[in-house]
């Protein structure tokens, strides 16, 4: 009897074993020694069209009509991120968001701001991590959601953790305001920073932002009749004057320089890249992807241990001057 008590005892030791060497969290492919950087990514409820100022204007106004009802969606889409450290099993999940819709739609509809609503500077904050988990759950289970998750190595996680760190104690000095926009890069000196700007620069930072992803951004020359605010002093811009322009400035070397460059990673465009890479993955520029779930949000996982880490500092000073930046 007790020789048959041992023999169920391994029996149930040898299961136990087992199923916990085969039961991963969903979405999970298994590799644990890694650290991992994920991006999520919430699409707007419309997709934006950027090939004119009517196009964009089009857009805008189909977005804000689909979001009248629902107070709780991204009326430009939205992009967070997680960070999880193998070296200290830190876990960083936050997101950069503006913090007043209110002051969004008094620049558009009430200042006549026009297209400098694009880089203005907003009120904003980071979100914390209670906020995120309950939309990564909410989003997931609609399907609404699509993410892509980088294994990284130590050396990659530090010098994310060291740049989180950093740019979070630069936003506790200075307050909320004026730290959300599209035309910041968090990686320069001072500046705050717009959703997707924040999760791409640690890719940035890592030596992971591959050539591949320059589809996910958006190139435009704004004209500069088209700016208001403070930003062009006695020009008033409606939206009436966005919806008139059929196209942007023309950029070729010839033309004058009327036009303000502005580029901005669009969480629309990251989204549904990651869904067609999805239906038939393929390797970036040598680095192994497979398809990955949760519960019905579509993703990938991307493998960036051998990627090297630039040796360079985490913010530099801006390397081309913006209207929309004081110096």
């Amino acid at each position: 009897m007790s020789k048959m008590k041992k023999q169920i005892s391994l029996i149930f030791l040898m299961v136990f074993l087992l199923s916990g060497v085969a039961a991963q969290p969903e979405g999970k492919s298994g590799a644990s020694s890694s650290g991992e950087l994920t991006i999520y990514l919430i699409p707007s409820r419309v997709t934006y069209n950027w090939s004119s100022p009517h196009a964009l204007y089009c857009s805008l106004i189909r977005n804000y009509v689909r979001n009248i009802i629902k107070k709780d969606c991204y009326l430009l889409g939205h992009a967070f991120m997680q960070l999880e450290s193998p070296a200290d099993s830190l876990v960083i999940m936050t997101g950069m968001r503006s913090t007043c819709r209110d002051q969004q739609k008094q620049m558009l509809f009430e200042d006549n701001y026009g297209l400098a609503i694009l880089g203005t500077g907003l009120e904003g904050k980071l979100q914390t991590r209670e906020e995120l988990e309950c939309q990564i759950e909410k989003y997931s289970k609609k399907g609404k959601l699509a993410f892509i998750r980088f294994l990284i190595n130590e050396k990659a996680a530090l010098k994310m953790e060291e740049f989180y760190s950093s740019y979070k104690s630069r936003l506790d000095s200075i307050g909320n305001s004026s730290c959300y926009g599209g035309a910041f890069w968090p990686r320069y000196y001072g500046e705050g920073s717009g959703c997707s700007a924040f999760v791409i620069s640690f890719l940035d930072i890592a030596g992971i932002l591959r050539e591949e992803f320059d589809i996910w951004r958006v190139d435009i020359d704004i004209p500069l009749d088209l700016i208001g605010g403070p930003y062009n002093p006695g020009q008033e811009v409606t939206l009436k004057d966005v919806k008139k322009r059929r196209q942007w400035a023309d950029n070729s070397a010839l033309a004058p320089m009327n036009y303000e460059p502005f580029w901005i990673f669009d969480p629309t465009i990251m989204s549904k890249w990651v869904k067609e890479a999805y239906k038939s993955p393929e390797s970036v520029e040598g680095l192994t992807v497979i398809p990955v779930k949760i519960n019905k949000a579509k993703g990938l996982e991307i493998d960036a241990r051998n990627v090297p880490v630039p040796d360079e500092s985490i913010f530099m000073q801006r390397k081309e001057p913006s209207i929309f930046i004081k110096e």
